[in-house]
């Protein structure tokens, strides 16, 4: 694969290597915002760059909104001031940068970083970075999904002019973004051994709603309380498990009296409850008509009617 004089327009400055007869990015800087696009994206990427042994030792205020990617550093700790306040970081890191800040990186052995760069008026998109407090670093250590988002842009670099090469780069660099957000939320619900019982037990009852589910089994094998683990989930989900649990088999009740055609006590049965005129009587309570009635009105709408 070469680099042909048409792309070679498109950068400030490029070096790629050979490995295995390929070519392999090695270092780069691009614009791709004039790039066309076949489908373009709502928020088309502006600049992408690859540095892999960067030294970061000046001040600088961006026109743009950057999300770089500091991979991998020759010392244990980035150091760098944001609008005069001092940070420190470990690689691997996601910097924030957004417009008006000035930065300063202390950095004087060499990082490698990957970045990449919007329009200053797609901010409001990325209201979760610049909420206040504001946070501009978010920890990316042992997050696999990102490596392997940023290999398949850093491959996609390679061809840029082929047919579709931008318009996946836009929708994975957003996806990029999503996965920064998630892993930094995700990881706090981890750290905390409460809210890891009660998501593991949520997910169970997804699944198994119609059996019946013994709470405090997730409770004791986080080693926690019957009475500890239900004030979490009531915090999380906003509502008690059995009422989280029942609203799910009222939810597959409906969808069996619509989509089938079984009996009111085989529709009962299905969603794990034993007594069908206990089913009947919890149905109207949540629906606010029985069963036989939900099936009707729903088989009595004529086509092109809406069932209010």
């Amino acid at each position: 694969m070469e680099i042909n004089d048409k792309i070679m327009d498109f950068f400030d400055k490029i070096c790629y290597i050979k490995k295995n007869h390929e070519a392999v990015v090695h270092k780069f800087i691009v614009k791709i915002g004039k790039i066309a696009r076949l489908n373009p994206f709502f928020m088309p990427v502006q600049y992408i760059g690859y540095l892999p042994k960067e030294i970061h030792c000046k001040e600088i205020v961006h026109p743009t909104i950057n999300f770089s990617f500091m991979l991998s550093s020759q010392t244990h700790e980035l150091l760098f001031a944001i609008d005069g306040k001092k940070y420190k970081a470990a690689a691997p890191v996601l910097i924030f940068e957004k417009p008006g800040i000035v930065y300063e990186y202390f950095q004087r052995q060499r990082c490698e970083t990957f970045y990449f760069s919007y329009n200053a008026k797609y901010a409001e998109h990325f209201r979760t970075f610049t909420e206040e407090p504001f946070q501009p670093i978010m920890a990316m250590a042992h997050n696999s999904v990102a490596n392997q988002l940023i290999n398949k842009i850093l491959e996609l670099c390679l061809s840029l002019h082929s047919p579709g090469a931008v318009d996946r780069i836009d929708r994975l660099c957003e996806q990029l973004v999503n996965e920064a957000v998630l892993s930094k939320k995700i990881s706090v619900a981890a750290n905390n051994p409460y809210r890891k019982a009660v998501y593991e037990a949520a997910s169970y009852i997804e699944i198994h709603f119609t059996s019946e589910i013994d709470l405090g089994v997730f409770a004791r094998k986080y080693g926690l309380s019957k009475r500890t683990f239900l004030r979490y989930w009531d915090e999380i989900f906003k509502q008690p498990p059995k009422k989280y649990i029942t609203d799910l088999r009222i939810k597959e009740a409906q969808k069996l009296l619509i989509e089938t055609e079984l009996r009111i006590n085989e529709v009962a049965t299905k969603i794990g409850i034993s007594d069908p005129y206990y089913f009947s009587r919890m149905f109207k309570l949540h629906v606010g008509v029985s069963p036989a009635s939900y099936r009707c009105r729903k088989e009595c709408v004529y086509p092109g009617q809406t069932d209010h």
